[in-house]
């Protein structure tokens, strides 16, 4: 899996867990099987108006801008980590 993917899941992932909705309610909302959803969470297939419909479901307007804000969130917690590890070294 690519970091790109990764960092995708991981933030759907976190998105529904803080939003307090399962995969299987988030795929009643978008009008998609579950296993439809599953897959494109996960990166196994490709279904483009899942990936459009699950975005605006989250606040995006496209696949390309949750994929951005996903990688955004990957960079700002890994900039947070790097600096509370090099903070609590000094200490």
């Amino acid at each position: 899996m690519n970091s790109s993917l990764r960092n995708t899941r991981t933030y759907i992932v976190f998105r529904l867990s803080r939003l307090n909705i399962s995969q299987t309610k988030m795929a009643e909302r978008t009008g998609c099987t579950f296993t439809a959803l599953n897959q494109t969470i996960n990166g196994k297939k490709t279904y483009p108006l899942v990936q459009l419909k699950l975005a605006q479901e989250l606040g995006y307007k496209d696949w390309q801008a949750l994929t951005m804000a996903a990688n955004k969130f990957s960079t700002d917690i890994e900039h947070i980590y790097l600096t509370l590890s090099k903070t609590n070294k000094e200490e």
